[in-house]
């Protein structure tokens, strides 16, 4: 896609990345410039390489109209209503035609034997010198891993000891990185996957057990289990890994560690302070293990971390909030007056000198205006002098503050209060988001230590963002400006 600012056009393009969704990174930087206003033409080669889903074209372009943008094609010409619907529909059938072709295909390259992915404990088989599409031979390395990881398991080796095990060695993973649990075994909806699912390994190939479909929310392939009267079974003996007695052992042992029943469904709520705390040993993250309790990735999923320790949400909490309180009390009212006061004087003068320039420039485009056909210049050359005028102006807006501060002597007890807020309000996991933000602006990253002279327990070091409290002081008026807008 063309798009032109100041008659220089700029290139966006998704190389190699199927028109199917709009979750891609070049459309994605274009619908921000037509939001923006930067653009008044958008030039693309044809309708399906905007996209081939009629909801997403139809979207773009009622968005191009609204922000006065007209869309051009290399065969149709300008667009309009008419392409949309014609076009649109065109372009999703060929998408339904050509998936549907391509199943057809790899269904009758199926029946015959042929197999598509390269699981892991294989490699392409060769004959006379050359690689034949659709075989496989058995990578005796790879077979040898494969052999210890079922009898390790049956033997009554955990995940977790399994992944320490293999990552201690230097034994690279199906994915050529660190092993994790979901390398050995996931539990699906209906069926399992991984290394220990795998019937190719018992000489059982089964293509078609699963479909995906494109979530339309968020662009991302989501499985779903095909029915079983729609499996493609082909027995492949000479691919045979693992003998019965050794492949029933792991399959009893996997459906007595499986916990009856399904948890019902509950809706993801992010904890309020994912992404900030880190382990003290390996400097990794630490992730939820359970409800409530932190503990070491590395640990948990590669066992490349000798750290097992963990602590609850609200033991890090208190800990937080007592740092915080630590240090809003280390300065005056009159001292935080004055420090807030001096960081936010030259953010102040800058949105001065914007607004300034602003409203000059907006009385130049006015004076332009009232011009057009009135003198002897040509119009198309006072419409050009705008359009420059007006991206100058855009340019100044994008980088004036919505919400100027203007410090109150009282900020120290407005933070105060704010944070007392804040910690009541993260005890509502439903509605954190809010509060989550704020935290987020004050804390930079939380560390847990393990205390070396106890077996159990762990000290926290919180670290606070360099402009931690004008930062949260700007957020408390910027919410309060809006509220009252």
């Amino acid at each position: 896609t063309q798009l032109h600012i100041n008659d220089e056009p700029i290139i966006f393009s998704d190389d190699a990345i199927t028109g199917e969704h709009k979750m891609r990174h070049g459309l994605s930087r274009l619908l921000d410039q037509v939001r923006q206003r930067n653009i008044d033409l958008m030039v693309i080669e044809s309708l399906d390489r905007l996209s081939r889903n009629m909801k997403d074209t139809a979207s773009v372009f009622q968005l191009a109209q609204f922000h006065g943008v007209v869309m051009n094609t290399f065969l149709e010409g300008e667009i309009n209503e008419l392409h949309i619907g014609f076009k649109g529909t065109m372009n999703a059938l060929f998408l339904k035609t050509m998936r549907h072709q391509v199943k057809r295909s790899h269904e009758g390259q199926a029946l015959k034997g042929k197999i598509f992915s390269m699981p892991y404990g294989y490699r392409m088989k060769i004959r006379d010198g050359h690689e034949i599409r659709g075989e496989r031979d058995i990578d005796p390395d790879k077979a040898a891993i494969i052999r210890r990881a079922f009898t390790l398991f049956a033997e009554g080796h955990s995940l977790g000891s399994m992944i320490g095990i293999f990552n201690a060695e230097g034994i690279p993973s199906p994915k050529g990185k660190k092993w994790s649990g979901s390398s050995l075994h996931i539990s699906g909806s209906g069926r399992n996957y991984g290394i220990l699912n795998n019937e190719l390994y018992i000489g059982r190939h089964l293509w078609n057990i699963k479909s995906f479909r494109l979530n339309p929310e968020t662009g991302k392939r989501t499985s779903f289990p095909n029915p079983q009267s729609e499996w493609v079974i082909n027995d492949k003996p000479e691919l045979r890994i693992i003998d019965d007695v050794l492949w029933y052992r792991v399959q009893k042992r996997l459906l007595d560690i499986k916990k009856p029943g399904r948890k019902p469904y509950r809706k993801h709520v992010k904890n309020p302070c994912a992404d900030l705390v880190y382990c003290g040993v390996c400097s990794g993250k630490k992730t939820i293990a359970n409800a409530r309790r932190f503990v070491c990735s590395s640990y948990r999923q590669f066992r490349t971390c000798d750290n097992a320790r963990g602590m609850n949400i609200e033991d890090i909490l208190y800990h937080v909030f007592r740092v915080l309180q630590v240090s809003l009390d280390d300065k005056s009212r009159q001292e935080w007056f004055g420090d807030l006061q001096q960081f936010f004087h030259d953010e102040i003068q800058r949105n001065r000198q914007n607004k300034a320039q602003i409203d000059h420039l907006t009385r130049n485009i006015e004076q332009l205006a009232e011009t057009l056909g009135e003198d002897d210049r040509p119009i198309q050359e006072v419409m050009h002098k705008i359009r420059q005028l007006d991206h100058q102006r855009i340019a100044l807006r994008a980088e004036e503050c919505q919400y100027p501060i203007t410090v109150q002597e009282n900020a120290r007890s407005v933070m105060l209060q704010a944070l007392e807020q804040l910690r009541v309000g993260l005890a509502d996991r439903q509605k954190n988001d809010h509060w989550r933000a704020q935290l987020t602006v004050l804390v930079k990253k939380i560390i847990l230590h393990p205390i070396m002279t106890s077996r159990i327990g762990e000290t926290v070091d919180v670290v606070l963002h360099e402009t931690a409290w004008a930062d949260f002081y700007r957020l408390l008026q910027e919410h309060k400006q809006s509220a009252s807008a």
